[in-house]
């Protein structure tokens, strides 16, 4: 990630190729976007997903009564 004043060549805000710029906290700041996940999730990792999501689904219901 790199932060710039003025940008590489001025500020921009978006997405141009695989860089990604946007103003954080007044600073314009620059990042690549992310790259795809090359290994598959654990067993851990798809267990805690699904509990995730069955928090979530009982959740929705009560966000309009919030």
């Amino acid at each position: 990630m790199a932060i710039g004043k003025n940008g590489i060549n001025g500020r921009f805000k978006g997405k141009i190729g695989n860089v990604v710029g946007y103003h954080l906290n007044g600073q314009q700041v620059i990042r690549s976007t992310p790259r795809k996940r090359t290994i598959q999730p654990s067993a851990k990792e798809l267990l805690n997903r699904l509990k995730f999501s069955v928090s979530q689904r009982w959740l929705t219901p009560l966000t309009d009564f919030l």
